[in-house]
């Protein structure tokens, strides 16, 4: 239920409608004009260094589109960008194994498939199965920081360990270096 806690009215019972995007996305009571603040649903939010809103998808495409909640008699509208929950999810998940470790093991508890841009956007990111026991793709349970669960997948490369005493490389191009890393 929306209500305008300025002069208590149930906008439900307010015939109007109302178009939010990211020029115009704070919503006003049309009757006092009271500040309500961004509209915010499980799916839907504002976002600040974005500068417009976010409709949570499983798999659509990237792109613009219009969403209308009806509230009663009172509608809004807002124009969307679609957000799929596995772009906030690396594009390919890189694992190292020792040649000895069990092939259905967990993995470490420090290993995190999300994005550091993405972080603030979610509340969660486990592993579906805590084995989760495919080499090539790492399912996960995504909760998002508005509250809305789905599933999410990765494409995955596990990298093993070669024979005993040999070890193992992994080369990174171009100019993978941290600022601030001392390199010898």
């Amino acid at each position: 239920m929306l209500s305008c806690s300025s002069c208590r009215t149930d906008l439900a019972e307010v015939e109007a409608t109302v178009h939010l995007d990211g020029q115009h996305h704070l919503l006003f009571c049309p009757l006092c004009g009271a500040n309500l603040g961004p509209y915010r649903s499980e799916r839907i939010f504002f976002d600040e260094k974005a500068a417009h809103y976010w409709y949570w998808v499983s798999e659509d495409p990237d792109h613009i589109k219009t969403i209308e909640d009806p509230q009663g008699l009172f509608r809004i509208l807002i124009d969307v960008h679609t957000l799929r929950l596995s772009a906030c999810l690396f594009d390919r998940l890189l694992l190292l194994r020792g040649i000895d470790e069990p092939i259905h093991q967990p993995d470490p508890p420090h290993f995190s498939p999300v994005r550091p841009e993405c972080e603030y956007l979610l509340r969660s990111c486990v592993p579906l199965d805590h084995l989760n026991v495919t080499m090539s793709s790492r399912t996960y349970r995504v909760t998002t920081s508005t509250g809305w669960t789905d599933i999410a997948t990765a494409p995955a490369t596990e990298i093993r360990q070669l024979e005993a005493g040999r070890g193992s490389a992994l080369y990174v191009w171009p100019n993978f270096v941290v600022p601030g890393w001392k390199l010898t």
